[in-house]
């Protein structure tokens, strides 16, 4: 386990005060907070022992970056330089587990099923991570996260582990009043202002605050801390919303998409950064393949694509067939555009079809990249959009989740799950 004393952040290089410097008092202050804590990690205590904070009433020491704002612009990293970025969602926690409102509360640590989740993660991100000497590691501050980076780092250099870096603006989405509250329960004693959270999350506002707008606001603030760093790959442990936010804001996508970009349980994304372009290595990738089993099944109406090129190709088609085989599948053919075409024509057919719930397209890299930037994106980010984002490797599988027949654009549940996996 990581003392709390050995956990530092440097300010970003070059700053002198303004926005920058109180990133950092407030990491100092955070982990001030932290180290004369009587409940740290291996903290025991039942939910019904805990008095819920009131978060809504400002009496953490978070304040300095509950902003409604727009976003920071993203720090361009050196010419020639390339920094690969693996965020991680951390493990199913206790509140997970009971469909309780968590937000950037911090009463929840990981369960069993958690820490089996962040154990297998590990073991896939070894293989990614192992080589990397210069590792930099930033974490949340809160238990369920940290938790999570002291299993991912087991077996990592002493000064890997010792450098890992807490960043306040990592934490969860801050949901107020509603932290706390199991999910029923909120849903029944706000109907109204549950219903604007689901309906329109950008928009929701309560206790005074606009959630989605300050997560995107500080996701902003993280990334001056992170792409600072001199480090050429950077391990981020953090949540669900706010690893959204951080993708959303690398690619200039607006508040309007969170929850377009699906974030499970110790699942992990990587983006690589360079001076001039930001592209998506993957996105959700799940540790075991069941996990993507269950995605396939899950999702009512659905595009599974295959990126083709490799023999593998046609074996992860057959596999994908056995988890659900009402799916019809289909080898797009010709240029990368005709691709497009075939693929997003067969999709609508599927799509408004009574008997059917979706299909499984191969098709090349290219026009993966294009079709799933044509169903993620909305009218207001086709231009952020409109140029190649996403990388697929040969073999590869991505999954779009339609919320409706009716709907145009789709949850991205994962991208770019690799052959290795899926063959296993």
């Amino acid at each position: 386990m990581v003392s709390r004393a050995a956990i530092s952040c440097p300010s970003t290089s070059g700053s002198s005060g303004g926005r920058n410097s109180s990133v950092h008092r407030g990491i100092q202050r955070t982990i001030l907070a932290q180290s004369t804590s009587s409940h740290g990690i291996g903290d025991t205590r039942t939910d019904s022992d805990r008095i819920v904070y009131s978060w809504c009433a400002g009496e953490d020491s978070w304040d300095f970056d509950r902003k409604d704002e727009a976003p920071l612009a993203l720090p361009k990293v050196a010419q020639g330089r390339v920094a690969t970025v693996t965020l991680v969602r951390h493990g199913q926690s206790t509140w997970n587990a009971r469909n309780r409102v968590q937000g950037s509360s911090d009463f929840s640590v990981l369960t069993e099923k958690g820490i089996s989740q962040a154990q297998e993660s590990a073991q896939v991100l070894s293989q990614l991570l192992q080589e990397q000497r210069d590792l930099s590691v930033y974490v949340s501050p809160l238990k369920r996260a940290r938790q999570t980076a002291d299993i991912i780092l087991q077996g990592y250099s002493e000064e890997v582990v010792d450098g890992m870096c807490v960043i306040p603006s990592l934490r969860e989405i801050d949901l107020y009043s509603f932290q706390g509250m199991d999910k029923y329960s909120t849903r029944a004693a706000n109907s109204k202002e549950y219903a604007e959270w689901k309906s329109h999350p950008a928009e929701f506002e309560i206790d005074g605050h606009a959630p989605v707008r300050e997560l995107w606001y500080r996701a902003s603030l993280a990334w001056q801390n992170i792409l600072a760093a001199e480090s050429d790959h950077c391990l981020v442990v953090a949540h669900n919303a706010v690893n959204q936010a951080l993708i959303c804001t690398a690619l200039g996508l607006p508040p309007s998409m969170f929850r377009r970009i699906q974030q499970s349980n110790a699942s992990f994304s990587q983006l690589q950064f360079t001076h001039d372009d930001v592209r998506v290595q993957c996105i959700n990738s799940f540790p075991v393949v069941s996990m993507m089993e269950k995605e396939i099944t899950k999702s009512h109406y659905k595009l599974v694509l295959v990126c083709g090129g490799t023999n593998d190709s046609s074996s992860i088609l057959s596999r994908i067939k056995d988890v659900d085989t009402m799916l019809p599948c289909m080898v797009a053919v010709g240029t990368p555009g005709e691709q497009v075409v075939d693929v997003m024509t067969a999709l609508e057919a599927s799509l408004s079809s009574s008997a059917q719930s979706g299909i499984v397209a191969i098709a090349d890299a290219e026009a993966c990249d294009e079709i799933v930037r044509r169903c993620v994106s909305s009218d207001t980010d086709t231009v952020v959009m409109n140029q190649r984002r996403f990388d697929f490797r040969p073999g590869s599988a991505t999954i779009l989740s339609f919320t409706s027949k009716d709907s145009c654009h789709a949850n991205l549940v994962c991208s770019n799950y690799t052959s290795q996996r899926l063959l296993a």
